[in-house]
């Protein structure tokens, strides 16, 4: 009994002793619960009660496999106060990006977020709160135009600790004016020590052309150009890992800005790539090399009097730019409304030098007065290509129409102006929607244009509006196909699954995607697919075959690979697309079903969406431990090696205070003293 006893007086004497030299404020965290590896985070570091929290190291690791990102950020936050303080982690997302994943290390305690419902989440999250609870909640916005594309939580962490926050999110990239890009944000508004980034990209297709740069957003610090390590034609590397002088040299607040990768992949002129993968396949279809068709384009322009001053000047100079590149081949002609309705031609004409004259002339003489007739607008513009004549299969017709109100004058019922010009189009029109400023009716808008196979696009009035319209216009100027169909293996694909196939349009340096589930039934080992469209001169028909079984296994933890990429591609095209259905329909009924598909496929993926939340809540039991499971001996040497051969914020050896040293050798003679004593009783 006499060893406990001696372990008992040295325990009370290494109390009393390090007390006596309190006031130098040295502290010790040891292993604590759940820790990923038996480290000491912190120890004999020195407390100043007021220095604010710090960024200790960033890590992002960003993977890009056949367009579908995951990106990983690791952010660890150190407070090495005597006091508990608020730590925010925050990180600026992609706005079409879903969270897939958050998880926190708070004092040695992993919290791992839940997905759900978001009434269930907010409930849960209310509920927590008025326990006392730590809780954290994080949602995503509905509206059609997100500006929520910022992720943020805020946690009260306590004295002398370190936080590890983990967030995963995923995307997939769209081709757009021939390239695609990601961007991976960055602003810690500090120096850190540790901060890395990997960019890792994987394309079956090859590289045509890739640029990585780091760019600080301060308007004049020029793009760096970041070294990438190319192992093979299909793969990219880019690692970037600043030094806290070149950070320092970026600004005093160390990095603000973006990675910017630029790339576009090699392209046939037919039926595309198809990937599968783990059951699941994903088509894209971008063909180039093919003439521009011809179109036939109406413009639908509200001229009432709200549209005076500024947004019918800009909407002037964006027409003056937009008509003058017309294709000689195209039809077109202009439509303007107000509480009335007037045409400058009586038919579509032929983009002739003297016709687009006219037109111009006829634009710079609008004014702007009376109501919003913008049923009677569209009604008109619809009556004109049935005279024109919407059989032939030689042009691609479609609609611009551009509002900055809701409908006054007519038909004012939204759902009634939707379902009628639906129906009058009957899917051989595309229509596209122009919303300017902020009073015009989104859900109107984007239901027309949705419903129409168009798109709808809000042009901001405190811009540069002019600019936004002719981009736009350039976005749609130059089709290469239209009515297009594509066709799989009837036995290979499970009807349910598959994503949208059917296009009215494809435009330049855009691309079409197709995702599904292979049916577990099919005995065949081949994928057919079949792309039919109309093009410039005739109706293609483009054949494409894959092998149903990979000859070659696909490392999954690589860095090159996200795990199971083609299943959550395609998951994260039907929600996407769910979602948008849920908008878009005037049915309740269906918009519910909508709701419900999507809502359920956000819980299996783990989607953060807008019907889910990401819920973390501190359960009662949880506690600090002083060790976690590990008491062993290697811990003890670690901590040996702190007292006698000096860590990186102390060194005992070497420390002019006498007394400190004595106490912590005496305590380590404590703890030597009781490993010998479990082990003797083992």
């Amino acid at each position: 009994m006499a060893f406990p006893h001696l372990v008992l007086g040295l325990i009370l004497l290494s109390v009393l002793c390090l007390a006596s030299s309190f006031p130098l404020a040295w502290h010790i965290t040891c292993f604590t619960k759940e820790t990923d590896s038996p480290h000491v985070h912190q120890l004999f570091r020195k407390d100043v009660s007021k220095t604010p929290p710090i960024i200790a190291s960033i890590f992002v690791d960003s993977t890009i496999n056949t367009r579908f990102v995951s990106t990983t950020i690791k952010k660890e936050i150190v407070n090495s106060a005597k006091v508990s303080q608020d730590v925010t982690f925050r990180f600026q997302l992609p706005p079409d990006a879903f969270i897939s994943d958050f998880m926190m290390i708070i004092d040695g305690i992993r919290y791992q977020a839940e997905v759900k419902p978001k009434e269930e989440a907010q409930k849960a999250f209310d509920e927590a709160r008025e326990k006392g609870q730590n809780a954290g909640q994080v949602k995503q916005s509905d509206s059609v135009d997100s500006t929520t594309d910022e992720f943020e939580i805020n946690i009260n962490v306590s004295p002398n600790t370190a936080s590890v926050f983990h967030l995963q999110f995923q995307e997939l990239l769209h081709r757009d004016k021939g390239v695609l890009q990601h961007m991976i944000y960055l602003s810690p508004g500090q120096v850190v020590e540790n901060l890395e980034a990997n960019i890792y990209i994987k394309e079956p297709q090859g590289f045509s052309s890739i640029d990585v740069t780091w760019e600080q957003e301060d308007g004049q610090t020029p793009a760096k150009q970041l070294e990438q390590d190319r192992p093979s034609d299909e793969v990219v590397h880019v690692n970037f890992a600043p030094s806290m002088e070149e950070q320092e040299m970026a600004s005093d607040l160390g990095l603000n800005g973006h990675f910017n990768v630029v790339y576009d992949v090699i392209h046939d002129d037919g039926p595309g790539d198809i990937q599968i993968h783990n059951g699941y396949f994903v088509h894209h279809i971008s063909p180039e090399g093919i003439p521009i068709t011809r179109k036939n384009v109406i413009f639908v322009i509200d001229v009432s009097g709200s549209m005076s001053g500024n947004k019918l000047t800009q909407t002037k100079s964006a027409l003056n730019t937009i008509i003058g590149e017309v294709r000689d081949f195209d039809m077109f002609s202009i439509i303007i409304f107000s509480d009335t309705i007037e045409t400058w031609e009586t038919s579509l004409v032929s983009a002739t030098k003297a016709k687009k004259e006219k037109a111009l002339k006829y634009i710079r003489s609008l004014n702007a007065d009376g109501g919003t007739d913008l049923h009677g607008g569209l009604v008109k513009a619809v009556d004109m290509f049935e005279t024109y004549g919407l059989e032939s299969p030689s042009a691609f017709s479609m609609i611009i129409m551009l509002t900055d109100g809701v409908p006054t004058e007519g038909k004012t019922n939204r759902d009634e102006i939707v379902n009628d010009i639906t129906e009058k189009i009957q899917n051989r029109i595309a229509l596209f929607c122009l919303g300017f400023g902020s009073n015009v009716d989104d859900l109107l808008l984007e239901r027309l244009a949705f419903n129409n196979q168009g798109v709808y696009k809000q042009i901001s009035v405190n811009g540069d509006p002019s600019n936004e319209l002719t981009g736009f216009y350039d976005e749609v100027a130059s089709p290469l196909l239209f009515n297009i169909d594509i066709q799989y293996t009837s036995a290979a694909v499970d009807p349910a699954t598959l994503t949208q196939s059917s296009f009215i349009s494809y435009f330049q340096g855009k691309e079409l995607v197709v995702s599904g589930k292979l049916n577990p039934s099919f005995t065949g080992n081949e994928l057919l697919a079949t792309v039919m469209a109309n093009s410039l001169n005739d109706r293609v028909n483009w054949q494409l075959s894959k092998e149903v079984k990979d000859d070659v296994p696909v490392n999954e933890t690589s860095p090159y690979v996200v795990a199971d990429f083609a299943e959550r591609l395609w998951a994260y095209l039907t929600i996407k697309d769910l979602l948008l259905q849920s908008r878009i329909t005037m049915l309740e009924s269906k918009r519910e079903e909508f709701r419900e598909k999507a809502l359920n496929m956000s819980l299996h993926y783990r989607f953060v969406t807008p019907l889910t939340s990401l819920v973390i809540i501190q359960a009662d039991n949880d506690s600090v431990l002083p060790f976690s499971g590990q008491r062993n001996d290697d811990g003890l040497a670690e901590f040996e090696d702190y007292i006698f051969k000096g860590g990186s914020n102390a060194d005992c050896v070497k420390s002019s205070n006498q007394i400190t040293c004595f106490c912590l050798t005496l305590a380590w003679v404590v703890l030597r003293l009781m490993y010998m004593h479990k082990n003797l009783l083992n």
